[in-house]
Parts: C-alpha cells; structure tokens; sequence
C-alpha cells in the first residue's frame, strides 16, 4: 500500500530520524506505534483501514489530534461497520475488522488469505468465507462508559478518553 500522504510533504520534512514514525497516521498499524515488529500484517493492517473508511466513510479512529489517534490504535477496537452501514454484509464487516484487529496474530496471515476470503464472500458479500474463529471484536472485553465517554487510565497515570461506544483493552 502506498502512503500517499508522505508523497505531498515538502523536501526537508521527508528526512527521518532513528526513533521516528513516518507514514499517515490514518494508515499506521499499532505494532508501528508500538515500536514492535512489522511484516505483512502492518499492510494487512493498512489495507483494513481503507476497506473501512470506503464501506463506512469514516475513519476508524477518530480523534482530535494525532496523539489520541495513535493512542487509541493500540487501546481500543474500532466501531462495528454495520453501525454505520446497516446494509454492510456481516462477512464483510467480520472480515474487515478482521484485518484491522490490533493484534497481529489476529490478522489474516497472509494477503493472499485476505482475497481468498473476500472472494468466497461474492459479489452480494453472503458467501461463504472460509472459516478461521470468531470475529476480532467477539474476543475482547467492553469496559464501562462514564456519560458519552470512555476513559481508560494509562499506567502512567494520564487518561485517554475515547467517543462512546468503542471497547478499551486492557
């Protein structure tokens, strides 16, 4: 997947130090952030993140600033796209959040898995997709929400609140 992002940055911001990210901050994978390893999965990842934005016309993380974009990367699972699309098939939806899970062993394990899977779905997304164990977000824990917001505490003490709706991880 091109970054279409760091192709428009002007001369200079394209140098890069050790330690630094560099990428749209839409597109990063949380392994990425996390400064852990990255392989196919990371474009799985990617390529998850644009499924979403073009099923659900939306970003998956939304958020403020970059901080609590990346932050809620590696903190919380993404809105169901059927909550935004009630017509979104739910192989489609699986599949997508399948590949946008924040564990990358939860990931497809492979792109050609990935189409595989997409394909067996059909043109009407009702297929049968070959079967590899529950949706990502039937495997974690919602925590409680205060009001309309979510506040997960950080070990180091500060609080990362995050829209209503979206699961924390623990």
């Amino acid at each position: 997947i091109s970054d279409f992002g760091i192709s428009i940055m002007d001369r200079e911001s394209r140098m890069t130090e050790t330690g630094t990210l560099l990428g749209s901050t839409n597109y990063i994978a949380p392994e990425y952030i996390q400064y852990q390893k990255v392989d196919e999965k990371t474009d799985i990842y990617a390529l998850g993140i644009v499924a979403y934005e073009m099923i659900c016309g939306t970003d998956p993380f939304p958020g403020e600033n970059i901080y609590i974009k990346m932050q809620m990367r590696t903190k919380v699972d993404p809105h169901d796209p059927r909550m935004y699309r009630t017509d979104c098939p739910d192989l489609l939806a699986e599949w997508i959040l399948r590949a946008i899970t924040m564990k990358p062993s939860d990931r497809f394990d492979s792109c050609e898995e990935m189409i595989a899977e997409l394909t067996a779905m059909g043109p009407d997304g009702k297929g049968r997709a070959a079967e590899k164990g529950a949706a990502p977000s039937a495997k974690r824990k919602k925590t409680s929400s205060l009001s309309d917001r979510t506040r997960y505490q950080e070990a180091d003490g500060n609080e990362l609140e995050v829209p209503d709706g979206y699961k924390t991880i623990k």
